[in-house]
């Protein structure tokens, strides 16, 4: 399961993590107790309506997790120090497993999306926020939200929330583009308006999403220069500003890059929330059957396991 601030996405899905089924149950509040309420209800569901019994259910959450117990912050459900792995462990009768969502996600495009056969790959997500995921040599980097998502790209840029300015978010927050383009028409427009009115050329939403689109190329850049990676997925639901201004994410990426074989390799992906949830299964899936063998086929011959149910829960 995948939280969000307005929904729950979850899916149950099989050893591979190929989706079984699949719901959406809007989040009516984001008090602890009712998301708890909320959670036993959609495993309770699912289970009714199989043969078998679930192994484990994955959540996942927008925010810092700590050593996969605690929600020790959540800006998207307001959530700090909130013990949620135990809380839901004393509600379900199944094995419970907690992280981020990037986290989750980047283990499922490890061992089963756009990063498998690859030992070493990053993914950056755009949208309500920015988030970044790693893997070196077939081992997953930790890595901290904060430093990426507010990495500085341009001194002269827009502030953040925080005050930074010209920071990551400052230009790739899916609320900091909207917020620019709605004041200069001084009405609010949509993140997916504000899209195609930069493909039909106006003015205001062109500037925005060129710039936000040059940031998202430097930061690719910037990855690959710190780390020696090349693959970059990117994804996320603001990951269309890639298509909408392609030309200028190139400008970002080769800006700084005397080196020309060191240019990262963009791999553009979107992916809807069931593919988040489908992270946190992942999560799920590694931990219950930890002998399968990472960038592999989950269910292969080498000590991996059968045919097995797994609920993932993913809120955003």
């Amino acid at each position: 399961m995948k939280l969000t601030e307005e929904a729950i996405y979850a899916v149950v899905t099989d050893v591979r993590s190929r989706i079984i089924d699949q719901v959406r149950v809007p989040l009516g509040s984001r008090d602890v107790s009712d998301v708890v309420t909320a959670v036993r209800d959609i495993v309770m569901d699912f289970q009714s309506g199989m043969d078998q019994p679930l192994d484990a259910v994955g959540v996942t959450v927008g925010g810092r997790v700590d050593e996969g117990e605690i929600v020790a912050d959540s800006s998207f459900l307001q959530w700090r120090d909130v013990p949620f792995r135990s809380l839901l462990g004393a509600a379900l009768r199944v094995p419970v497993y907690l992280d981020n969502d990037v986290v989750g996600l980047t283990k499922a495009q490890q061992w089963f999306g756009h990063g498998k056969g690859y030992s070493s790959f990053a993914l950056l997500t755009v949208g309500a926020g920015v988030g970044y995921g790693l893997v070196i040599n077939d081992l997953m980097i930790p890595t901290f939200l904060n430093p990426l998502s507010h990495y500085p790209v341009d001194p002269s840029g827009p502030l953040c929330p925080l005050g930074h300015r010209g920071c990551m978010t400052a230009f790739l927050s899916s609320s900091s583009i909207t917020a620019a383009v709605s004041a200069a028409h001084g009405r609010f427009i949509e993140y997916d308006d504000v899209l195609e009115m930069a493909r039909s050329g106006d003015a205001p939403a062109v500037r925005v999403v060129q710039e936000a689109a040059r940031a998202l190329g430097r930061a690719a850049s910037a990855i690959t220069a710190f780390t020696g990676v090349k693959r970059i997925i990117l994804s996320g639901e603001g990951v269309h500003l890639a298509d909408a201004a392609r030309s200028s994410v190139d400008e970002g990426l080769s800006e700084y890059d005397t080196d020309s074989p060191l240019h990262s390799e963009l791999i553009v992906r979107p992916m809807d929330f069931p593919e988040w949830a489908r992270g946190a299964a992942v999560i799920a899936i590694q931990k219950t059957f930890p002998r399968s063998s990472p960038g592999g086929t989950a269910g292969s011959e080498a000590g991996a396991p059968g045919e097995h149910s797994t609920a993932v829960i993913d809120s955003e």
